[in-house]
């Protein structure tokens, strides 16, 4: 019997009558049938020890437990005799060595800093990050997935930094040059170092300290005769409606991709047949602060037409299932067309944004208004008594981009073909 003053106190029924509770066995459980709502059955072997049963039927075992002035249950496994479920036997086994954590006074719901390897925290920390998953899987987790991450050090991020440049160097299609995208998964290593430091699984961020590649700052714009080849070429292509929609709105826009394709309706405020403006929230933003964009005819024609495709979608680029469509997918396609099209050198999803910003400068548009549309924050002591550009210059700015752009779209489209 564990101590009064022990944190794993166990909070129902400890010292009560066990007569309602049963010895769980694999034939007993077995034996258990399903009812009108879920029901639980304690085990009179094991302290805490519970399988909860569904009305589907589906069998899970659970620890219940007080840890300090907290109430928690850990889920054990979902009862059953295959591979990857759990027996009566292993259940017992898995509940004690979590009462063995709670009287070492740690809670056997969170992840042991001691022994918390990188492959454990990385899950954890691309929960909300998984468009960096593929950087991990390739240079990260081969080389210290198993390695504790309170014991890393510069010399492991280091040895990550080097996996990738030695397979960028023998890959001849690798994207990215060996420099740029190690800078790249320097600063991810970064952000993960942060979020484990954060949470207490270690004292320092060991990325922090190795120096950042300053290279050449990507400058190209796409000329007004590839923007015409870009927005027809787009039809011809075999690309999801959402896909091509979603590049013309970055195009349009002038915002960031990751934020247009996690784009909902209910971020649009207005109706599409007036003058809606998209509000984007600041945990959305790079600037981590509220973001607002009126949005410009050619957007909102844009809109309307996804919207009588996917009027059941949450997302307004939705892609198959209940998700948006992904970036990798628009990479492909102006990887892969921009040739076709006659746009050499090739352009990326992040030029359409540039483009934009170019295109409304040429037009006329001050470069105060210009980095309002784009969300930039303003260097100095001034941006905090100027605030961001009323909603009425950037819909003007927007929709002088957006009449540029109908124009040249509409002259290619009505010349005849040679």
């Amino acid at each position: 019997m564990l101590p009064k003053r022990c944190p794993g106190w166990y909070y129902s029924g400890y010292e009560g009558n066990m007569a309602d509770r049963t010895h769980l066995t694999d034939q007993s459980v077995e034996a258990l049938e399903p009812r009108a709502t879920r029901y639980v059955v304690k085990d009179s072997k094991t302290q805490g020890l519970e399988i909860r049963v569904s009305k589907s039927g589906m069998k899970v075992w659970a620890l219940v437990y007080r840890f300090g002035a907290k109430v928690s249950r850990l889920t054990l496994g979902t009862w059953g005799k295959n591979r990857h479920e759990v027996g009566a036997k292993e259940a017992r086994k898995l509940a004690s060595e979590a009462w063995a954590k709670i009287r070492g006074g740690v809670d056997p719901t969170q992840p042991d800093p001691r022994t918390l390897t990188v492959k454990e925290a990385v899950e954890s920390y691309l929960s909300t990050r998984p468009r960096q998953r593929p950087e991990f899987e390739r240079d990260v987790l081969p080389v210290i997935g198993e390695r504790p991450v309170a014991s890393l050090s510069r010399a492991d991020v280091t040895a990550c930094l080097d996996h990738l440049r030695l397979r960028a160097a023998t890959n001849p299609r690798a994207k990215r040059g060996g420099e740029e995208a190690a800078e790249a998964l320097r600063k991810f290593m970064g952000s993960f170092f942060r979020h484990c430091y954060e949470r207490g699984w270690t004292d320092s961020n060991p990325a922090k300290e190795i120096r950042a590649y300053v290279g050449k700052p990507r400058e190209r714009v796409l000329a007004p005769h590839e923007i015409t080849a870009f927005w027809l070429g787009l039809e011809r292509t075999r690309a999801s409606s959402s896909s091509k929609a979603a590049l013309r709105f970055a195009l349009v826009t002038g915002q960031r991709i990751g934020v247009i394709l996690a784009l909902r309706w209910d971020e649009i405020r207005g109706d599409l047949g007036g003058l809606p403006v998209w509000h984007q929230p600041a945990v959305k933003t790079k600037a981590k602060r509220d973001h607002e964009i009126p949005l410009p005819s050619l957007a909102r024609e844009l809109l309307v037409k996804q919207r009588a495709l996917y009027p059941d979608s949450p997302w307004c680029f939705p892609s198959v299932g209940d998700a948006p469509v992904a970036y990798t997918g628009l990479a492909q396609i102006m990887r892969s067309h921009s040739t076709a099209w006659k746009i050499v050198p090739p352009a990326t999803v992040h030029d359409l944004r540039r483009s934009c910003a170019t295109g409304l400068a040429d037009l006329g548009i001050s470069y105060r208004v210009v980095a309002d549309v784009l969300g930039h924050r303003r260097p100095g002591p001034t941006a905090i008594y100027v605030q961001q550009s009323g909603i009425e210059l950037k819909r003007q700015a927007l929709e002088t981009w957006s009449d540029y752009l109908r124009t040249r779209i509409n002259q290619k489209e009505n010349t005849p073909a040679e």
